[in-house]
């Protein structure tokens, strides 16, 4: 009980000078605990949009695929296996290949990825039905990173140079149809979004994809023969 006497006639004695230590601790506390929030809401965001757009319910990767060695895309595609085929004709799935690419916006060349993937899929939110009914001979699907960052605007064209299944150089001008507005950077600057079948023809890559990306609620089979299951972590 003398504790709290001493500690009360304390802070009488202290006067305002103890209000002011009391307020600024307090709101030292709620902008500590606002900015721990406002944080967790961004990665919670964040979050979700990577598994909306990007990763859906795990992905199944050709063996050799490595998104971080870009030195590898030209061996890292495969026939679709039969199990991930059935899920694909199921709309469960959704095939996507990937080529390296080099592009010529305002005659400057500069690197890219290639994406194909199929316009009528439903199991990335990402609007690739912007690809699908077009008139232009190569229809392309941008992020706002990507146009922002090569000046491009809906209606332009550039010139794509890539190399097929026999290492020979091919180039053909594309048409941005769409730009699409995503969060997630690895879909966006520097990819360029086309029809899975087109890709397939330009590449001469029959039925071959990189990686296939499950729904969300589909449960994975059993990894196919040079396939790697990769889950959402």
């Amino acid at each position: 009980m003398l504790i709290f006497k001493l500690a009360w006639r304390n802070i009488r004695s202290a006067g305002l000078r103890t209000w002011l230590n009391v307020a600024v601790l307090a709101l030292t506390f709620l902008v500590m605990v606002g900015f721990e929030g406002l944080y967790s809401g961004m990665l919670a965001q964040s979050s979700r949009a990577t598994i909306e757009d990007e990763i859906g319910g795990g992905q199944f990767w050709q063996k050799n695929y490595d998104p971080y060695d870009p030195l590898t895309l030209d061996e890292s595609s495969a026939p679709v296996p039969p199990e991930l085929a059935e899920l694909i004709d199921d709309e469960k799935a959704a095939a996507v290949l990937i080529l390296p690419a080099s592009i010529y916006p305002s005659g400057r060349m500069q690197s890219a990825l290639l994406r194909g993937i199929d316009p009528a899929q439903k199991v990335l939110a990402i609007p690739t039905d912007q690809l699908a009914g077009r008139t232009e001979d190569l229809p392309v699907l941008i992020g706002k990173k990507m146009a922002r960052n090569k000046n491009l605007a809906v209606g332009d064209s550039l010139t794509i140079r890539w190399r097929d299944a026999s290492g020979t150089f091919d180039a053909r001008d594309g048409t941005v149809v769409a730009i699409m507005d995503t969060q997630v950077q690895t879909i966006d600057n520097g990819n360029l979004w086309v029809p899975l079948e087109t890709l397939r023809k330009m590449a001469v890559l029959d039925n071959e994809a990189t990686l296939v990306v499950l729904g969300a609620e589909v449960s994975p089979p059993k990894s196919p023969q040079s396939w790697i299951f990769r889950d959402q972590a």
